[in-house]
C-alpha cells in the first residue's frame, strides 16, 4: 500500500482526496500518516493537518519502506 499512497500524491492534492483515490480512507489514512512521518510525503508545516491540506510526494522519494526520516538519522536518533 505504501507505493500506492506515494503514487496517489505524485501531484499535490488534498489529503482526503488522495487517500480516497487509494481505497477506503479508514484503511489508507494510517499508511498516509506513516508516509508523512517517514518523509515520503510532505505537507506545509505552518498549517493544521486536515482533510483539505495539500499533500505531495517528497522530491527524491525512494522506494525504501523501512527506517526513520533522514533528519532523525542525522541527529543520531535512527
Amino acid at each position: 500500500m505504501a507505493a500506492a499512497v506515494v503514487e496517489a500524491f505524485k501531484v499535490a492534492r488534498p489529503l482526503a482526496e488522495g487517500a480516497a483515490a487509494v481505497g477506503d480512507p479508514l484503511q489508507v489514512l494510517p499508511a498516509v500518516y506513516h508516509a508523512l512521518w517517514c518523509g515520503r510525503l510532505t505537507v506545509p508545516l505552518d498549517e493544521p493537518l486536515q482533510e483539505q491540506t495539500l499533500v505531495a510526494a517528497a522530491s527524491g522519494n525512494s522506494e525504501d519502506v523501512g527506517g526513520r526520516p533522514a533528519e532523525a538519522e542525522e541527529r543520531g536518533e535512527g
